[in-house]
Parts: structure tokens; C-alpha cells; sequence
């Protein structure tokens, strides 16, 4: 199982990560900031937003 979250100290706001996910499990929050909109469990473990993501906020962890 995986685990997605963003580190909002970290988010430049980009949204990179949220054209990205496959599991549609992130979006904009009314600050700007990505989020985990979804279930964080039902990552996929793709790391597609890791990859996408200029500043390094989005994370995936195997549990």
C-alpha cells in the first residue's frame, strides 16, 4: 500500500501534480496550494507527482 501527501510549507502552487495523478487524488486548495482531495491510500505508487513536482512537496510512501 501506498501513501501520497504534500507538504504545504513546501507547494509553490504549480498544480503539476494534480494534471498528473492517475488516481485523481490531488487538487488546488483555496490557497493555491495542492492537497490530497482523495483517500491518501488509494495511491497508486507511481510517483508521477513526485516526478512532476519542481519543488519536491509531493511525496509517496509504501506503508
Amino acid at each position: 500500500m501506498y501513501v501520497v501527501s504534500i507538504d504545504q510549507d513546501q507547494c509553490t502552487g504549480c498544480g503539476e501534480c494534480t494534471k498528473t495523478c492517475p488516481a485523481d487524488l490531488l487538487s488546488l486548495n483555496g490557497q493555491g496550494k495542492a492537497e490530497v482531495s482523495g483517500e491518501p491510500t488509494d495511491c497508486m505508487g507511481c510517483e508521477s507527482c513526485v516526478s512532476v513536482c519542481p519543488s519536491g512537496a509531493a511525496k509517496v510512501q509504501e506503508c
